[in-house]
């Protein structure tokens, strides 16, 4: 799986330096199959071009088996996940 936190790509950094109306959000939801225990994987990453919020989408979708939700918006919306399932 890709690294986001801590990296320049986690929303909190990425916020913090271009403001949350600036930034390109991505939110990638699915499933890896794995032969042991098939696994959720939720993320979000924040960039400052649509061109790399869709690479990292394009990257994802060959990480993750089954697809959920793979989706680059315009400004960090924070709740998104919550909105989306419900917590």
């Amino acid at each position: 799986m890709p690294r986001v936190r801590g990296t320049q790509y986690d929303c909190s950094i990425a916020t913090a330096e271009h403001g949350a109306a600036n930034v390109w959000q991505a939110n990638v939801g699915g499933r890896v199959l794995s032969d042991n225990q098939p696994y959720n994987v939720s993320t979000e990453a924040c960039f400052t071009t649509q061109s790399e919020c869709e690479a990292f989408l394009y990257l994802m979708n060959g990480v993750l088996d089954q697809i959920i939700t793979s989706r680059c918006q315009m400004g960090y919306e924070k709740s998104f996940f919550d909105k989306l399932f419900g917590s």
